[in-house]
């Protein structure tokens, strides 16, 4: 599957306010603004995958592109940068989580049963684990 298509996805699981409560704790969104916290993580997922050159003014035209109307300039994103990487990071993992629970760990168990063994070598000290 094309990587735009799983993060276009991974997002229509995530309804808004669910984004904004996670914004709100990880301290990205401080007050109401005009750029939405699901804007600004689509435009750093999906809108920058076929970018070459990424920067504040490419991020700000990503944003103004998804969310109609909004009008940012680089500082605005520039100031937003540091505190987007808990924000981006708490999605990531919430995301991760959707994914192990909803499709790996339910066919895990199938997946396990063409093998009698599983065997791992701990490349770092050499030795089989069981």
């Amino acid at each position: 599957m094309h990587i735009t298509k799983l993060v276009s996805r991974l997002f229509k699981l995530f309804i808004p306010s669910i984004i904004e409560e996670i914004a709100k704790s990880s301290g990205f969104m401080k007050r109401h603004s005009k750029l939405l916290p699901e804007i600004f993580a689509k435009a750093m997922s999906l809108g920058l995958l076929d970018c070459k050159s990424i920067t504040e003014e490419v991020i700000a035209e990503k944003c103004a592109s998804i969310q109609n109307g909004v009008s940012l300039n680089k500082q605005a994103i520039a100031n937003r940068l540091n505190e987007s990487v808990p924000f981006l990071k708490k999605l990531l993992q919430r995301a991760f989580s959707f994914i192990y629970v909803n499709a790996l760990e339910s066919h895990s168990s199938l997946l396990l049963n063409y093998f009698s063994d599983i065997k791992l070598i701990d490349s770092y000290k050499h030795r089989l684990l069981h």
